[in-house]
């Protein structure tokens, strides 16, 4: 949606995602981890949140 493009939360969770991913890769620890799991729920509720302030 046009609207995560544009929001700074979602992009701000989705920068702190991606590099956990190039440090995971960079080491060849791909397992899911709790670090992992927190980036991927900030990016989640970032997406919700800009969602709901659209939708107001």
């Amino acid at each position: 949606m046009r609207i995560f493009r544009t929001d700074p939360d979602v992009q701000a969770a989705r920068a702190d995602l991606a590099e956990y991913m190039a440090n995971a890769r960079r080491t060849g620890d791909l397992n899911e981890t709790p670090e992992f799991a927190a980036a991927n729920r900030a990016v989640v509720e970032a997406e919700a949140r800009a969602k709901a302030r659209r939708t107001r």
